[in-house]
């Protein structure tokens, strides 16, 4: 019950950027924001596409990150906090919720995780052609894939969270990450 995309190209091949189009549905070079951190105004007859959604009737919410290169025009969100969540809506109200899950944030590839957290035997890790085989790699690999099976832990509380309240099946769910590892 979903689709899968094998063949997809990046609009922008850093984290910033390619948020900045998924939020404002332009190209990051048409509106100046495709260097990292460059915090140019959103033309004013743009919106963040959240506005739009919140002016159709929807409860709009983002847990906490706002890192877009472009400075909002008007009032995308209902919520953006530690504490947004779909949950708040009135009832019958449509809503639109953004959880960002850092867990396999570049930041938290290469520090201690707890032990009950280490699945992958660095032994066996799929390695990259291009990477090096040597032991450092080979636990930077299996310490990502362990915060990937972490991450797809928080993604399944979120998803049981709606099959709980009743709404999994009139709920679209979009799943992307943010960038790669960014390993050697």
């Amino acid at each position: 019950r979903g689709l899968r995309y094998v063949n997809a190209i990046s609009n922008a091949p850093v984290c910033a950027p390619a948020r900045t189009t998924i939020i404002s549905g332009l190209y990051p070079p048409a509106t100046g924001s495709e260097h990292m951190r460059s915090l140019v105004r959103l033309p004013d007859r743009f919106h963040f596409f959240p506005q739009y959604l919140r002016e159709a009737g929807y409860y709009t919410t983002n847990n906490n990150k706002e890192d877009y290169n472009l400075k909002a025009t008007g009032k995308p969100w209902d919520d953006s906090s530690p504490r947004a969540h779909w949950k708040n809506h009135r009832p019958g109200q449509p809503f639109f919720a953004v959880f960002n899950d850092t867990i396999t944030h570049e930041s938290q590839i290469r520090n201690e995780i707890d032990a009950a957290d280490r699945t992958h035997d660095p032994a066996k890790v799929h390695l990259p052609s291009y990477h090096p085989d040597t032991p450092e790699v080979r636990g930077n690999w299996a310490q990502y894939y362990d915060r990937i099976t972490m991450m797809d832990k928080q993604v399944g509380k979120k998803l049981k969270e709606l099959d709980d309240a009743g709404l999994a099946d009139d709920t679209i769910v979009f799943f992307f990450s943010d960038h790669g590892s960014g390993m050697p």
